[in-house]
């Protein structure tokens, strides 16, 4: 029944898109039922990240307990059952997670499954949360902020994405990781740490989706630098390459429709407080 629900709420949600006749108070509505939903991907996926190290943690004191002599075969057994049962607790939360669908109207979500597949080796999109994934490899070149050509042509298309009527509800918030590979000293003098380089990422993919088009109140910035990898880092100076990106995630505007141009299409603003300058995250 929840499922269904759900369901209910965001065709409704795109409906309002296309007809505009939904009052102030069912948009609030449907926004508190968006962020639910934002919110319950958002914890299965930290459910899954937690799950996913402590079976890599298992497999590693799995392999060291059957490579260690004298080892109880009774130890080994307790191991394998543990990381049995976490691999179907893993399974049985992506099921749910996949049962969820995208949480974006259906123009916009078609929009960005569009735009990952035009630029496969620059971004990936994550229907389930609302988020793009830009590798830093390809968008940046090491330890700069300069975007390089072919993102941002990706962010141009982006943009374009961003400032049409069906996503003129939505809010941006941009947020730039590293792997824990130290700055070098070359790149200390403008980005002291990992969080400052994330950071400055973040501010100059905001700045190229500014130029084209989408309204500064309309996006925030931050950083996490190495405090949020996606995989556990390797040691070495190559440094992981995952763990190198800047994310995006879509979402419902904080401020109703009052930026978006006039439309007869438009769903009403609702009254809520006034935009709040982009943010930077303190540092970690």
């Amino acid at each position: 029944m929840t499922r269904l629900l759900t369901v209910l709420a965001l065709a409704a949600a795109g409906a309002g898109f296309l007809g505009g006749c939904a009052p102030t108070q069912k948009y609030a509505e449907l926004d508190a039922a968006y962020r639910t939903q934002v919110a319950r991907n958002q914890e299965l996926e930290q459910q899954l990240d937690s799950l996913r190290k402590e079976i890599d943690l298992l497999q590693a004191r799995l392999g060291e307990a059957d490579a260690a002599a004298g080892e109880g075969g009774q130890t080994n057994a307790a191991l394998r059952a543990q990381l049995a049962r976490l691999r179907d607790q893993y399974r049985q939360l992506e099921e749910r997670l996949n049962t969820l669908g995208p949480v974006l109207n259906p123009e916009t979500d078609a929009a960005l499954r569009a735009l990952a597949s035009e630029f496969p080796g620059v971004i990936e999109y994550d229907a389930r949360r609302g988020m793009l994934r830009f590798a830093s490899d390809l968008t940046f070149a090491l330890g700069s902020v300069e975007i390089q050509q072919q993102a941002k042509a990706t962010l141009a298309k982006l943009a374009s994405v961003m400032t049409s009527s069906s996503a003129s509800n939505y809010d941006l918030r941009i947020v730039g990781h590293t792997d824990d590979v130290r700055i070098s000293s070359a790149t200390a003098k403008q980005h002291p740490t990992n969080t400052h380089l994330s950071v400055h990422r973040a501010i100059s993919v905001r700045d190229a989706l500014a130029s084209g088009g989408v309204s500064n109140a309309r996006m925030e910035v931050a950083g996490w630098g190495e405090f949020r990898p996606a995989v556990a880092n390797r040691s070495g100076r190559q440094g992981t390459v995952e763990n190198r990106r800047v994310e995006i995630f879509v979402l419902p505007s904080s401020v109703g429709n009052a930026a978006a141009p006039a439309s007869t299409n438009a769903m009403p603003a609702v009254n809520r407080p006034a935009p709040q300058p982009a943010a930077i995250e303190p540092m970690k």
